[in-house]
């Protein structure tokens, strides 16, 4: 039985921890109000522009933010739920969908698992590659010309605007340019600008972690593993001062593997 479903996961903490279904169904409960107060201002709309605010949902959104649960860790916030240490570790884990750390970052990402547990995810049928590759298909289709392989040595400006690129060795003049360079990188090197000031708030930031993949093939199966395996780390504190305090891979790393045979086998 799929533990993606909350009865089946509840009676599970039930059977082989020291919490109990209640716990859940409160946890999740929490985490549903926080997606409601957050959700409209943070998720669909652009902190950035002024018209998010004055809407009549921007005002409500500011009006909840004393239940966005911000003053508190993540960790904090899972600890006052449930008593068993490995379920605080498991909730825990949502802070790295975004590269943070439970202990740091404000209780408010706990909107993470309601979105899991309540509207689920997508699983894309040939994996993730197959998107830039549908996407490509479409762009065809529609007579877009496509010029792979042609790496782009500077974003163009003039006047205060963007003018085009320079790629593959060529100037191409256009009216719109779409970069899906790293922020601080493009105006480091694409637009030879490092001291804009967006580019000087990106470099003061902390930077999210990052994570160490490996594409393995194996000639057995493992039929005790499914297709989402976690192995957490016995200390979790101790990993995430290595990685956020100390700067270094952490000497006890978390390792998940996901095992994309199980659904299709072709991999």
């Amino acid at each position: 039985e799929s533990f993606s479903d909350p009865a089946a996961f509840g009676a599970e903490i039930e059977r082989a921890t020291e919490d109990f279904r209640v716990t859940l169904e409160r946890y999740l409960g929490h985490c549903r109000r926080i997606y409601e107060a957050a959700a409209d201002m943070f998720l669909w709309r652009s902190l950035h522009e002024v018209s998010s605010y004055l809407r009549r949902g921007g005002l409500r959104s500011l009006w909840g933010l004393r239940r966005l649960d911000a003053l508190r860790s993540m960790d904090a916030a899972n600890r006052s739920f449930f008593r068993d240490p490995r379920l605080v570790q498991l909730f825990d884990r949502y802070a790295t969908y975004n590269g943070s750390s439970p202990f740091r970052v404000p209780a408010t990402l706990n909107i993470i698992p309601h979105v899991e547990y309540a509207m689920g995810g997508y699983a894309v049928e040939g994996g993730i590659y197959a998107i830039p590759a549908a996407m490509e298909a479409l762009a065809r289709r529609q007579g877009v010309e496509l010029r792979l392989n042609t790496p782009v040595q500077r974003i163009l400006t003039g006047q205060g605007r963007v003018r085009g690129v320079t790629a593959g060795g060529r100037e191409q003049r256009c009216d719109v340019v779409v970069c899906n360079v790293d922020v601080l990188k493009a105006y480091e090197t694409l637009l030879d600008d490092p001291q804009a000031p967006l580019a000087r708030r990106y470099r003061g930031l902390e930077p999210s972690s990052s994570g160490v993949v490996f594409l393995w093939g194996m000639k057995e199966g493992f039929p005790s593993l499914g297709v989402n395996n976690i192995f957490f780390s016995a200390d979790y504190a101790a990993e995430f001062r290595e990685i956020f305090e100390l700067g270094r891979c952490p000497s006890d790393p978390t390792v998940y593997v996901n095992i994309t045979s199980k659904v299709t086998p072709g991999d």
